[in-house]
């Protein structure tokens, strides 16, 4: 009789893997221009979910491709001077603070999720 383990996990297409990655960032950018208009919003925080979301489906590699495509969001919308990818002097630290933590991310969630 064949026993089902439950430590060993499905593995998606590579496709799909590189889709999730592309459509989180996508929809945490929907959401937070939504919330946006309507509401005051932190968007780090969906952009942050879209890369941890990423790299738990996916695996490292996509979450290396959400990490870039949700820095280069996250500058054109969020941060003055908006619709652009250049960044005001003042609003560098709060750039780079998140630059780092997109990229602070990849590592430990990778290793936790796919330990077992």
């Amino acid at each position: 009789m064949l026993k089902s383990n439950p430590h060993v996990w499905f593995k998606p297409p590579v496709i799909l893997c590189y889709g999730v990655a592309a459509l989180s960032v996508t929809g945490a950018l929907i959401i937070a221009r939504w919330l946006e208009i309507n509401l005051q919003i932190a968007p780090v925080s969906l952009f942050l979910c879209a890369i941890m979301l990423s790299v738990w489906f996916g695996g490292i590699r996509p979450g290396l491709l959400a990490t870039p495509l949700s820095v280069l969001a996250f500058a054109y919308y969020f941060v003055p001077p908006i619709s652009s990818f250049a960044v005001e002097g003042k609003e560098i630290p709060r750039f780079l603070i998140f630059v780092l933590s997109a990229i602070y991310i990849v590592p430990p969630v990778f290793s936790r999720s796919h330990s077992r």
